[in-house]
């Protein structure tokens, strides 16, 4: 489930950001946007950058060695075949 939401989170950053893009760049009205483009950065967040998200974080916070480190609790429950 938390690396559906990775995904998800992803995939709504990129859809955004690539919309503001095409506003704020490309000199697009909101009617002339892209829907294409923007499908296809959102399918790469959805499908690539929360994988590589979620399981870099899981690398890092394994890496850290401050005793009370939240997030290390957080991925022992998530992931408990990764050994820390």
């Amino acid at each position: 489930m938390p690396l559906l939401v990775e995904c998800i989170q992803a995939a709504i950053i990129m859809l955004i950001g690539d919309m503001v893009m095409q506003i704020l760049i490309d000199k697009k009205s909101v009617k002339e946007i892209d829907w294409n483009r923007s499908l296809q950065h959102m399918g790469m967040g959805l499908i690539f950058g929360g994988i590589v998200l979620e399981f870099t974080n899981s690398i890092l916070c394994s890496l850290t060695d401050y005793p009370r480190n939240p997030c290390r609790r957080t991925y022992r429950r998530r992931y408990s075949w990764y050994s820390y």
